[in-house]
């Protein structure tokens, strides 16, 4: 399964640990691959609770609305709706990072800053 699309050039698989790596020598057959183990299948339905679980485990917790645009790394698009229910949905979802720098890249922005918690 692709789980990130980190760059033109760059995505990350995951799925069981034999297929990932079935497929892992496949692909060395002709472009550069790495296998980067990881402790959990990050940003794939197996890794976490069906998004109805997560919708409920945010429920109770207090949130705004986005004052600015706020690009959701599962749609590709501006966050619409309701935030939580996206925030659910997006945690077993695909990274379509690529996407969501285009789309952001069309709509104007020309500044692009990355920041996240240490040691993810």
């Amino acid at each position: 399964m692709l789980a990130n699309h980190n760059a033109p050039r760059q995505v990350v698989i995951s799925g069981p640990t034999a297929a990932v790596d079935d497929a892992v020598e496949t692909l060395r057959q002709g472009v550069r691959c790495e296998n980067g183990s990881l402790s959990r299948a990050r940003f794939t339905a197996r890794w976490c609770a069906p998004p109805a679980t997560d919708s409920r485990r945010c429920s109770g917790r207090d949130h705004a609305d986005p004052e600015l645009p706020v690009w959701s790394n599962r749609t590709a698009t501006v966050y619409g709706g309701d935030v939580r229910t996206e925030l659910a949905a997006q945690i077993g979802a695909p990274v379509r990072f690529v996407d969501e720098i285009e789309g952001m890249y069309a709509d104007g922005a020309r500044i692009f800053v990355e920041a996240g918690p240490a040691g993810s």
